[in-house]
């Protein structure tokens, strides 16, 4: 309960609210920040202590800083010319606020801080007024620092006065927004690469905590820039990060432990816990924000802004390459179906819209349950397995050949088992929608990318409705149709013309199958690839085979059966061999680059195109050289097609070279833990992603998710700042 009523506490006490008629007594003017004086009383009685608030305000886009600034800043520094027998305390600093800046992360404030100080006064005062100097300098930032400084003066007069209303307002503010001492009690471990800190709580208040992030105070704990991981484990709730390399043992560690509730209030505790030696300790492999912090990219977000996004994307998710031929299909069997009522045609539309809510459903709860885990995964997470891409290359291939007519049941034109695509009744829209749901995932649509980040950092059902959102955009273009007949009637009449289109449409699905092998074959090599197609072929020799003993005598039936069975046998036997290609992690992938030199694409080439890492980014920044990240994946249409269009343009490879732009090219076609944690700090559960880092060190620009050579150009040309 305890923990409770301090969250409560917040509603009563808003943070750092600064009452505007409260007049202080002091103030300097600098080019980047106000910083002013002010006094809870103007008199003083001899003995009693008093307390002043030194406000700090920058302007928009400037910071100052925490008693620990992080990677990067200056303690504020304050030199107090009091008269004989006065004492200053060290100031007391409000809750600070992460600022990232760069690969750095920095601790401090954007808007306006009040530090408090105490000043006790002598035990016996003079009748006159009493001079009071203090001269300061500190430090605000924004691309650039800038130091400044102040001097200060004052009178405090002697006697015993009142507080005004306004001034106790300012005061009680910055009171509560100071942190309070923690009342639980903690330990850290520590080694040479990772640290952990340990709070005692109960699971009645773990379950209030929605995020968390521990301040230090002492040097050498933490990698300020590295993600702090949260975990509520049985001994209490737990934070585990980097450290900075070969650092030693801490015996005692001091700092701030910063909370945000479930309702989003947010609390400092004060803490100082002993420090231990754990050789074993790991850092766990999770999204920098996987304990539910929410992005500063995703900041405005909504859960119903979020919902609504993703229902947009889905409706344009139809327009991608990914989804058009399987919509083909259906609209073909629309048409085959005319005259059939309207019955008939509101429960096709029904079931279809059925099966992709429920293939949305099993993806969220199958992508948040991996997620909760500790796996780095995404959207188009399974086409990062070499099997599952086979699988779906089966699927398609076996479609395409019963469209072509190559094998057929009962004379309808029906899916792989009868089931898929053009089955009549609701189970074939059914099993249509859910392959429309497999086949979507190669893409990303506008809007998509922030309202799927920002699902990942919710609650389980905030998370599952923006998937079924998604799946609800995705449903809707068919639906409609299927239940407005003036729609309906827009398409053509059934004819003659239906058995050529028919066998037309498998084409778009043999394309996808290659594009798909192309994906495999990047991911594990020529010999996966080779197995695939033995297991394509064994699919068509099944397949044909099985429309061939159509008819067929008892003997024929028998000795086809055994035929069926023993390359059944062979195609499991090469996904077997697919499967544990991958379950080694990154091997394929080192295969795939062995040749990366050879399938290159033109401006990746032209412009020397090198692999992204944190440490080569960093190493850029530094040197003070434009960067363009780009995040992608071979299986990822909407990159591919980016790629072709924007960036191997040649006026963007030529403006690039001219302003000395560095590009680095971040490959997620196989599963890798560092970009889709910087992915998740980007507010991204997915690729595509552009960022160009412009040479002056300030924050990167992210592009559109659908590029365009200008767009690119714009930023290029007008992004090189060197300040």
């Amino acid at each position: 309960m305890r923990f409770i009523a301090l969250l409560l506490s917040l509603v009563a006490f808003p943070v750092l609210s600064v009452a505007q008629t409260a007049e202080p007594v002091s103030r300097v003017q600098n080019l980047q920040s106000l910083t002013e004086i002010f006094v809870e009383r103007t008199t003083v009685k001899a003995g009693e202590p008093l307390w002043l608030g030194i406000r700090v305000t920058p302007i928009k886009g400037w910071h100052s800083y925490w008693e620990n600034y992080g990677d990067t800043g200056k303690v504020p520094f304050f030199d107090w010319k009091l008269p004989e027998g006065w004492v200053a305390d060290t100031p007391l600093y409000p809750v600070p606020y992460r600022i990232p800046v760069g690969p750095f992360m920095n601790y401090g404030y954007e808007l306006p801080a009040t530090l408090l100080v105490k000043l006790t006064p002598p035990a016996t005062l003079p009748d006159a007024p009493i001079p009071m100097v203090m001269d300061g300098d500190w430090l605000v930032c924004e691309e650039i620092c800038v130091p400044e400084s102040g001097h200060f003066e004052w009178q405090m007069i002697p006697g015993k006065g009142s507080v005004t209303s306004e001034m106790a307002r300012l005061f009680a503010d910055a009171r509560a927004a100071l942190p309070q001492i923690s009342p639980w009690q903690a330990h850290a471990e520590m080694n040479e690469s990772a640290s952990s800190l340990t709070v005692a709580m109960s699971d009645q208040e773990m379950a209030l905590v929605r995020d968390a992030y521990f301040f230090p105070l002492t040097d050498g704990l933490v990698r300020y820039a590295a993600p702090q991981i949260l975990e509520k484990t049985g001994d209490g709730l737990r934070l585990v990060t980097e450290r900075p390399s070969n650092a030693s043992l801490i015996d005692e560690v001091s700092g701030l432990l910063v909370m945000t509730n479930t309702t989003g209030e947010r609390e400092g505790f004060s803490l100082v816990a002993p420090g231990s030696f754990v050789s074993g300790l790991v850092v766990p492999a999770r999204a920098a924000h996987a304990a539910g912090g929410l992005p500063d990219m995703l900041a405005g977000m909504s859960a119903w802004k979020a919902i609504l996004f993703a229902a947009l994307g889905g409706m344009i998710l139809n327009l991608m390459p990914c989804v058009f031929p399987i919509l083909s299909l259906k609209a073909f069997a629309l048409i085959r179906a005319h005259g059939a009522g309207e019955a008939a045609a509101r429960r096709d539309g029904l079931a279809y819209g059925a099966g992709i809510l429920a293939s949305f459903l099993v993806v969220a709860l199958v992508l948040l349950g991996l997620r909760a885990g500790g796996a780095q995964i995404g959207w188009g997470f399974q086409l990062q397995t070499p099997v599952i891409v086979t699988l779906l290359a089966l699927l398609l291939f076996g479609l395409g050949l019963n469209l072509v007519g190559v094998y057929s049941f009962g004379g309808r034109l029906a899916g792989i088992g009868q089931s898929l695509t053009e089955k009549k009744g609701t189970s074939g829209a059914f099993f249509t929608g859910v392959l429309a749901t497999i086949v979507a995932t190669p893409c990303t649509a506008p809007f998509m990318a922030s309202a799927l980040g920002f699902a990942m950092f919710q609650p389980m059902p905030v998370a599952v409705a923006i998937f079924l959102s998604l799946g609800f955009g995705l449903a809707l273009p068919y639906v409609l149709l299927t239940f407005i007949p003036a729609l309906r009637h827009m398409l053509p009449r059934p004819g003659n013309w239906m058995e050529t289109f028919r066998q037309f449409l498998a084409f778009p699905l043999f394309l996808t199958v290659i594009w798909l092998l192309w994906v495999l074959g990047r991911q594990a090599g020529t010999d996966a690839v080779a197995v695939a197609l033995i297991a394509l072929v064994a699919l068509g020799f099944v397949l044909w085979l099985t429309g061939r003993l159509k008819g067929a005598g008892l003997k024929g039936r028998v000795a086809g059966g055994l035929g069926v069975v023993l390359v059944v046998g062979a195609m499991l036997s090469a996904l077997t061999y697919l499967a544990g290609l991958g379950s080694e992690g990154s091997a394929g992938r080192i295969i795939a680059e062995g040749d990366a030199q050879g399938t290159q694409s033109s401006f990746e080439a032209s412009l020397n195109v090198e692999p992204w890492s944190v440490a080569r980014l960093a190493e850029l920044r530094a040197d003070g050289r434009p960067v363009f990240v780009y995040y992608t994946a071979d299986w990822c249409i909407t990159c591919k097609v980016n790629e072709r269009v924007a960036l191997d343009d040649a006026a963007v490879t030529s403006a690039m070279k001219d302003h000395g732009v560095v590009t680095l090219k971040a490959d997620w076609t196989n599963r890798n833990d560092a970009i889709a944690q910087e992915l998740a700090r980007f507010g991204r559960n997915g690729v595509p992603l552009y960022l160009f880092y412009p040479a002056d060190g300030s924050e990167p620009e992210i592009l559109p998710q659908i590029l365009t050579p200008g767009r690119v150009l714009s930023v290029v040309r007008g992004g090189v700042r060197t300040g």
